[in-house]
């Protein structure tokens, strides 16, 4: 498209593949936005972009962090993240900061 990307695209799961009792992988929205962008840039030849929050995003530990911290009064020293993805849920913690530990 000429003009651009026009609308804003947000996305909350970042997901590929998540866990379930079914034996074969299972695709989450991760994927759909894998391919979303994929299809975008070839038609356009533009990047699409895309605002992501959630897991492993920091953005989601910051309002963790800060919620915290507000409920407390003072400064948390450590942070526990228990998640049953290591791609995003524990990959999440370990990137953020120090005083994140996942479990």
């Amino acid at each position: 498209h000429a003009q651009g990307q026009r609308v804003p695209l947000y996305s909350c799961a970042a997901d590929i593949e998540y866990s379930t009792e079914v034996a074969v992988p299972r695709l989450g929205a991760g994927a759909f936005f894998v391919s979303l962008k994929a299809l975008y840039e070839e038609c356009t030849g533009q990047p699409l972009c895309v605002t992501k929050y959630g897991k492993p995003h920091g953005v989601q530990y910051a309002f963790a962090e800060e919620t915290m911290e507000k409920l407390v009064g003072q400064k948390v020293q450590r942070y526990y993240m228990i998640g049953d993805n290591p791609l995003t849920d524990i990959r999440g913690a370990n990137e953020h900061s120090k005083d994140w530990t996942s479990v």
